[in-house]
């Protein structure tokens, strides 16, 4: 997901951090599967965004609604980097979904 890696190459989070933080979803665009609903202006967002990023948003027009935190509507991802220098992989297991990270 898009969010999960700008969190690791915008703000400097381990895969672990950058999957785990509080997710939005954009629901103004056809779904991918039939029958392709869309709500135009709708936006779901997990708790751990504040309330005042909420209101703001509310204020510029948007309909929002609110996931409980780590809401399995938020999607699943898990996320691997390697550290070419030191020879090392880390992961991140998304806890919204199963999975894990293992070493090998």
């Amino acid at each position: 997901m898009t969010q999960a890696l700008s969190n690791i190459l915008r703000w400097g989070m381990n895969p672990q951090e950058a999957v785990e933080q509080p997710r939005f979803a954009s629901y103004s665009f056809p779904s991918s599967t039939f029958p392709n609903k869309y709500e135009p202006g709708k936006l779901r967002i997990e708790a751990g965004v504040s309330d005042e990023t909420v209101e703001e948003l509310r204020r510029r027009g948007h309909d929002v609604d609110r996931w409980p935190r780590l809401s399995w509507s938020a999607g699943g991802v898990c996320a691997v980097l390697r550290d070419a220098e030191r020879g090392v992989f880390f992961g991140g297991a998304d806890p919204r979904r199963e999975g894990c990270v293992t070493a090998l």
